[in-house]
This record gives structure tokens, C-alpha cells and sequence, in this order.
């Protein structure tokens, strides 16, 4: 396989995306990639790039977002390219939708779990797909040669002189299966002639009769009326039964319809390959130009074919051995023809496959520079040079000459800085175009520079006939590829010009895929980086709330980002005594975190050893005031309960006020706590606020990303809401009860719009 298969896994679930990634690293055929499919769908145009340069999509249904909607998602990646392959993935119970992508475009899909063999059946199943793509281009790319050549012999099957001839057609028929046996070289060829009325006409050997039941092969061309290559018909459901019933030598099959006045006509059907080889698209596309000229014959002999499909044949003229003489020496030079044309084809296929094996060098290729070193040598084979060099364009370090060669002896160079641009690098920088020399370029314009261009032989040069073309990425020239002393020590010429151009063209497309891979590479480091981070400060934070006595305390925290920066704790000053403090570093992601880790040891440490909260607050702010940063503040609130008094003691940095509800009087506010926040002056002195606590009391303390969150309408839920469900869930049975409650609420509020910012909330109730 040349093409190496760019593959992008999307999946809501790690693990799918772990298991299919473990499936293809291993091949070098496969370069895949994997994302989520909630942030890929939302960011389509950012990754429309990546969709249009890959070759296959694995997609799990089995593991989507409420609105993901498969019909469209489909859609949108077909609009971005339309030749990219889909292959969904479902469980079993969810079989049917994976059967309804099959309706929206996709080539396949697999049942969850997932396995590695059918995974890997699939995925080869694709490349044989995309490899008969890429014959089928070629093919196409030289349509004009087929037409021109089918054009030439088209008298071949001109037939009309023989319109009264009603037996012509029928050994008509006979040759044009002997001729597609030699062309396409296998040992069994047949042609069906579809006839509801009286019975199809079966043209075999020599010889037809009457079918007058249809086999499982002619129902599947009727219903799809298009052609069809078997590659192995005893694994392919649809036709288990037809080789128990008759001996072939091989398991492939080709069937090719024959439409007249967008009728099914007839189907040609060709098995056994002498070679014992699977059919190629290039067997088919020889075939149905022969069914061309089949049904334009049948066309022009309307009355003669509506005869050949009757009963009545028993007057047929009988003097027929001229005109058979005549159609197999036509049928000879076709058979000729098709062969030269078949040798034309092959060579030019060859010529766009040594260009594509650039494609091998990616396989084991992981940097740009590698890349252009690799290059070098698929470069001096496909333009027939002795010298390819390849030059990177620096202007801040200097220019680099990637891989070369040099001097009489033509020694080998890498990596060599070039201290000073020449004349033919300068004049590509500055016209972005390539250079032939000699050429028209070098006309009254240039006479200054000619004796630049003089490849004396005292300087390792064999010719005096050279190639510059530049690599451009997004306009930019990056690079300038110079070939010289061509094999057969002629001078280069045009159709060498093309061939380097488009090798630069497919270096240039390689090259910012590159660069794309890089950052893509690097963004998921920093998640991955983030990801471990994120477990580490989870592990920082209390599982749960502790147990002190006459409260029952519940906790909830949420992170805008992989690493948050609000911090939650608890401690057990002494027997009488216990601490719960809520805090918000400014910021979010790794310094945010960083910040609140070292908030949490000096809380740790300074909580067991002063009992009265300003006093922790204050040594607080001057441990912290030189490490953070000079626009970074950190808000806390530390509140202290007292068992025996059954009171609860506070100070406030900054931190929102806490919210108390009364069971008393049935009533909620917050307890006013005003207080400098941390980090921003050190000689600062921090309040006391305290108040008493009765049976059924509810107490709140959380950070501001509770009133930070909006609705689409970019109203804030703020204060008055927060304290209003506080009251209305007071009642309820338990602290984790009122959290449902009020988040509930919150989510009501905002619907689909994001939270931007980080969330803590810890409810306290008095027994």
C-alpha cells in the first residue's frame, strides 16, 4: 500500500479511544489521531483541516452527548470530503443505530466490545477501497488516451452494414465473450439477457439457452443495477449457496450490467481468473467499455435483438462464416488495442506511483528535517539526477543545507549552514516561482547573471542544465529543492519542471500537516500534563466532609478547567473546636492550583495551632504575601465551631459573606464579614464575626463562581436567587439534599450556557 491511511478516532469515552489507538500503532500503514467527539463536532471548523486530510473517521455511537445528532454529523463531515470513510461502532443493544448511519453515508460499522481482528478486517477492508480508488484515478487521469483509442477502433463493432443479418447478432455475442475471456484473461465469461416474457437467454460457449429461474447473483445486479466485484463469494452472505451448486476454480466474481433506454438489459458475468487472482477495477473498467459498445450495437439493431430474445428463430440466415471470419479479426485488434492500452495505463501509473512513495518515508519519518533528508533520494530517482539537494530557509539563524552534495567528488553533506545565499535562492525568494536553465527565463532581462549559471566542470558539475523549485507553505517559500547533471546528460526541460513542482506541492501539503501534527502533539501533552495534575490536586482535596458533633456537613466543588483554583478544608483544632474554610486563588489552571496547594498547607499547618480565625487569617496573609504574584490575590473565609457553645466564630479575606438560615424565624441573610484579601498588603489586621446556632439552622459557605453563572441571555443568577433556594431547600432532610437542591437550580438557570468559573459550596445543618 503506498497511501498511508490518515485515521481519526472520535469517541466520548478514553477508553474506546485507548483500545482502537492500541489496534493501529503498531502498523506503519496507519497514522492516527484521536479527539473527543463533543469538542471535535463543536470545532469543526478548526479541525475541517484535519477531516479533509484524512482518509477513514471511526466513530462511536455508543458513547455520544445527549444532543449529538448522527444524520447531521454525517453530513458535515462528508461536506468537508466527500471521499472520507466512516466507520461507526455500537453495542449490541444499540445495533440499530449503527445499521441507520449505514443510510447516512457510512462504510461500515463493528458491534462493541471492542476486537482487535475485526477492527484490523475493517480497516484493510477500507485500504483495499481507497487502493482501488487510487487504480480507478489513474485510470480517469488518462480517460482521454481510452476515448481517443476506443474512438479509432469504434468501426469495429459499426455493425449496421449487417442489419439484416438477424443471425450476425447472435455470433456477435459468442465473439465478444471469446474476446473478453483474452482480454481479461480468465477461463469462464457469460452474458444474460434479461427476458421477463419468455425466459432469459443464457450466451455461453458457444452456445444459449433458456434460464427460467434466477440465481442469487442476477436478483443483487436487478436490485442495484449497478456493477459488482466479488472479491470471495463463500464469505460474503448473499451468495453461500452458488458454489455447493456449481464448481469454480476461484472464489471472485465480476458482473457488469448492460442498460438500453435505462433498462437492465443483460449482465456480463466473468470468474475464474487464470491467474487465480481476486478481479481489479482495471478488469472492470475494460469490460464495461465493451458493454458500451455493446449496448450502442444492441441499440442500432433494436428490431435484431427483439428477434434474438424471441421464440421464433428457426428461419436464420445460415451463411454466416464470412462475417464471423471478419468480427474475429476485429475482435483480434481490439483484444491488441485494449493490450496497448492496458501497457500505456500501467506506465503511467508506475510514474505516479514512484511519486507517491514519498508517502513509505512518512511511515518512519517524525520531523521536517528527516522528512527533506529522506526526500532526497525518491527525488534523484524520479527526475534521473545525479545531485538533489534540498535548502531550508532561515532568516533569523541562517539558511540550512538539509542534504546535499558538494564539490568535484560530489560528497554527501547534512545539516550544513549556508553562509551566504546565491544568486538563484535570492531570485526564488523574491519571485516565488521556480527556475530552469536553461529556458526563456534567461532572456535580455537577465544577461547580467548568465555567467552565474555556467556549471563549469571545475566545480563537480557534469551539465550545464539546472532546476530550482521553491516549497511553499501559506505563501511562503520554506524551503528550495535544486536538482542538476541529469542521468543522460541532456538539459532538463519542461516535463522535468512538472515532475519537481509537483513533488514541492505534495512537500508543501506534507509540511503543514507537519507543523499542524506538532501543535496538535503539543496541545495533547499540556492535556495530558493537566490531566495528571488534576488527580493530584483532587487527592489534595477532603473526600468528604469531616464528622463533627451536632452538624451534619456536605460538600461540592466543580473546576471551569482540568485544574481548578477554589480550595475547601477542614480540621480538628481540639475536641471543642473544629475549622471548614472556603477559599478562591484568581485564576484558573496550573498557577491557580499551584496557589491554592500552598494555601493549603499553611492552613494545615496554622489550623492546629491558634484557635481564633483572625489569627489564622493574618499569619496566613504573610506567609503568602511574597509568593504570589504582584496581579494575583487569593479570597478565604475560615470559620471555627464551637461544640459546647454550639456558636460559630469566622473571619473573612474577601471571600463572599456566608449565607445563614434561621430556623427560628424562618428566615435567611448573610452574616456581614468584611475583610482585605489575601496577598495584597501584609500589615493588615482581619475581623471577627460570630453567631448562634439553633436546631434546624442551615449555614452556606462558598466561593462566587455559585453567583457567576449566566444564562443565555448573559443574565446573572447572583445573591437574591442563591438565598432564595437556600431558604425554600432549608427544610429538606440533609446537607447533600439542600446541594442537590440549589444545583439544581443552577442548572435550570444557565441550561446549555458554559460555566466559566470555578464552583465550591459547603452546607452545614445543626442537629
Amino acid at each position: 500500500m503506498l497511501h498511508v491511511l490518515k485515521i481519526v478516532v472520535l469517541s466520548q469515552n478514553n477508553e474506546f479511544s485507548r483500545n482502537i489507538l492500541n489496534i493501529l500503532k503498531d502498523s506503519s500503514q496507519y497514522m492516527p489521531a484521536s479527539f473527543l467527539t463533543v469538542d471535535f463536532f463543536a470545532n469543526l471548523e478548526k479541525y475541517s483541516a484535519i477531516v479533509k486530510e484524512s482518509d477513514i473517521v471511526i466513530l462511536d455511537l455508543e458513547n455520544i452527548y445527549d444532543e449529538f445528532n448522527t444524520e447531521m454529523s454525517l453530513k458535515l463531515l462528508t461536506a468537508l470530503n466527500s471521499e472520507i470513510i466512516i466507520i461507526t461502532s455500537a453495542g449490541v443493544e444499540n445495533r440499530a443505530c449503527a445499521i441507520k448511519s449505514l443510510n447516512q453515508g457510512a462504510f461500515h460499522y463493528f458491534l462493541l466490545p471492542v476486537n482487535e481482528s475485526e477492527v484490523n478486517a475493517i480497516i484493510e477492508k477500507c485500504s483495499q477501497y481507497i487502493d482501488r480508488f487510487f487504480d480507478n484515478y489513474v485510470m480517469e487521469s488518462s480517460s482521454h488516451i481510452l476515448e481517443k483509442k476506443l474512438d479509432s477502433i469504434s468501426h469495429l463493432f459499426n455493425l449496421r452494414k449487417l442489419a439484416d443479418s438477424r443471425f450476425v447478432l447472435e455470433k456477435f455475442f459468442y465473439m465478444v465473450i471469446d474476446s473478453i475471456i483474452s482480454v481479461i484473461k480468465c477461463d469462464k465469461c457469460s452474458i444474460l439477457f434479461l427476458d421477463e416474457k419468455n425466459g432469459d437467454i443464457l450466451v455461453q460457449n458457444n452456445k444459449n439457452k433458456r434460464i427460467y429461474n434466477r440465481g442469487p447473483v442476477t436478483l443483487n445486479v436487478i436490485a442495484s443495477k449497478a456493477p459488482q466485484i466479488i472479491e470471495n463469494i463463500e464469505i460474503d452472505n448473499r451468495f453461500k449457496s452458488i458454489k455447493k451448486k456449481m464448481k469454480y476454480r476461484t472464489n471472485s466474481f465480476l458482473n457488469v450490467p448492460i442498460m438500453i433506454e435505462g433498462k437492465l438489459a443483460a449482465i456480463v458475468n466473468v470468474t475464474d481468473k487464470s491467474d487465480k487472482k481476486e478481479f481489479s477495477v482495471e478488469d472492470l473498467e475494460k469490460i464495461r467499455g465493451i458493454c458500451l459498445h455493446i449496448q450502442n450495437f444492441i441499440i442500432e439493431n433494436k428490431q435484431d435483438f427483439d428477434f434474438f430474445l424471441s421464440n421464433d428463430r428457426n428461419n436464420i440466415i445460415k451463411n454466416i462464416n464470412l462475417e464471423k471470419a471478419i468480427l474475429k479479426k476485429t475482435l483480434t485488434a481490439l483484444d491488441s488495442e485494449l493490450a496497448a492500452i492496458k501497457a500505456e495505463l500501467e506506465a503511467r501509473k508506475n510514474e505516479l506511483g514512484t511519486l507517491y512513495s514519498m508517502g513509505k518515508i512518512l511511515k518512519t519519518t517524525f520531523s521536517i528535517s528527516d522528512l527533506l533528508k529522506m526526500i532526497i533520494e525518491v527525488i534523484e530517482r524520479t527526475m534521473e539526477c545525479k545531485r538533489a539537494s534540498v535548502i531550508w530557509i532561515d532568516n533569523s539563524r541562517g539558511d540550512i543545507l538539509v542534504k546535499g552534495r558538494i564539490g568535484k567528488s560530489g560528497r554527501e553533506v547534512e545539516d550544513l549552514l549556508v553562509k551566504k545565499r546565491g544568486f538563484v535562492t535570492n531570485y526564488i525568494l523574491k519571485e516565488v516561482r521556480p527556475l530552469l536553465y536553461p529556458s526563456a527565463d534567461f532572456n535580455a532581462d537577465l544577461p547580467l547573471y548568465k555567467n552565474e549559471f555556467e556549471l563549469h566542470k571545475n566545480r563537480g558539475y557534469k551539465t550545464n542544465s539546472f532546476i530550482a523549485v521553491p516549497i511553499c507553505v501559506k505563501n511562503e517559500v520554506v524551503a528550495v529543492i535544486n536538482i542538476t547533471d541529469k542521468n543522460s546528460g541532456n538539459a532538463f526541460d519542461m516535463e522535468d519542471l512538472k515532475k519537481l513542482e509537483f513533488i514541492a506541492d505534495q512537500l508543501s501539503t506534507t509540511i503543514e500537516n507537519f507543523k499542524l501534527s506538532e501543535n496538535l502533539l503539543e496541545k495533547e501533552r499540556i492535556s495530558k500534563e493537566l490531566e495528571i495534575a488534576h488527580r493530584i490536586q483532587s487527592k489534595l482535596l477532603p473526600k468528604s466532609a469531616v464528622e463533627i458533633p451536632g452538624l451534619e456537613v456536605a460538600v461540592m466543588n466543580f473546576s471551569a478547567l482540568e485544574m481548578g483554583g477554589d480550595y475547601y478544608d477542614f480540621a480538628k483544632v481540639s475536641d471543642r473546636y473544629y475549622g471548614i474554610c472556603v477559599g478562591d486563588v484568581a485564576g484558573k489552571g496550573i498557577p491557580a492550583s499551584l496557589q491554592m496547594m500552598i494555601l493549603r498547607t499553611l492552613f494545615r499547618h496554622l489550623s492546629i495551632e491558634k484557635i481564633y480565625p483572625a489569627d489564622v487569617v493574618k499569619e496566613i496573609n504573610k506567609n503568602v504575601i511574597n509568593d504570589l504574584e504582584s496581579n494575583s490575590f487569593i479570597s478565604f473565609l475560615y470559620c471555627v465551631y464551637d461544640a459546647e457553645e454550639r456558636k460559630m466564630i469566622l473571619s473573612n479575606a474577601g471571600n463572599c459573606y456566608p449565607a445563614h438560615y434561621s430556623s427560628v424565624t424562618d428566615t435567611v441573610g448573610s452574616i456581614e464579614a468584611p475583610g482585605l484579601l489575601l496577598g495584597v498588603s501584609a500589615d493588615v489586621n482581619y475581623g471577627t464575626a460570630s453567631f448562634e446556632l439553633s436546631p434546624g439552622d442551615v449555614i452556606a459557605l462558598y466561593t462566587d463562581g455559585i453567583f457567576d453563572v449566566v444564562n443565555y441571555k448573559k443574565e446573572m443568577w447572583g445573591e437574591t436567587n442563591f438565598l432564595d433556594a437556600l431558604k425554600k431547600a432549608a427544610k429538606l432532610n440533609g446537607p447533600e439534599e439542600i446541594i442537590e437542591y440549589i444545583m439544581r437550580q443552577i442548572t435550570n438557570f444557565k441550561g446549555t450556557e458554559k460555566q466559566f468559573d470555578d464552583m465550591t459550596l459547603v452546607v452545614i445543618k445543626v442537629k
